[in-house]
């Protein structure tokens, strides 16, 4: 076996004197691995008693009850949520960037009066409120990572 032919059998030449792409030998240096996207998706029921009850969901999986005011729901998409120091509540939240809304968080609170247009999440609820408010919340925080999107139907 020639030399030529035994570089191309070991896969360092492509063809007729082409160099393979090798490690030191032309190659790219490797891309810096990027996390996949977390994906939330937020299913909300039929609202009853001013306030819409939803269920929250990571990369598929259950995390907990939400619950949003009627009259200040924003529309079902998709939006890009990013981690934030919270002046409101003092804590960092996740923060769901949705055109011509500022502040839209996702927080800890059990009536629709501690919402003000926020998703509030718990481990259960009532028709009119959600139970174990901050339990929940300090659970889905240690849960995500970003980059996120959060889905609502």
């Amino acid at each position: 076996m020639s030399f030529i032919n035994a570089l191309f059998a070991r896969g360092r030449i492509l063809s007729a004197g082409i160099l393979c792409l090798m490690p030191g030998y032309g190659m790219a240096p490797p891309s810096r691995t990027e996390r996949p996207t977390m994906i939330l998706s937020l299913i909300r029921h039929e609202p009853a008693h001013g306030v819409v009850i939803g269920e929250l969901f990571i990369n598929g999986r259950f995390e907990c009850f939400t619950l949003e005011d009627q009259a200040l729901l924003f529309p079902i998409g998709i939006y890009k949520v990013t981690l934030y120091n919270s002046p409101k509540t003092k804590r960092w939240v996740p923060l769901i960037h949705i055109k011509n809304r500022k502040w839209i968080e996702i927080h800890r609170g059990n009536f629709k009066h501690n919402s003000k247009g926020c998703i509030l999440v718990g481990n259960a609820h009532t028709a009119t409120a959600l139970i174990q408010s901050s339990a929940a919340f300090t659970h889905l925080i240690h849960q995500l990572s970003f980059p996120a999107v959060l889905e609502v139907t």
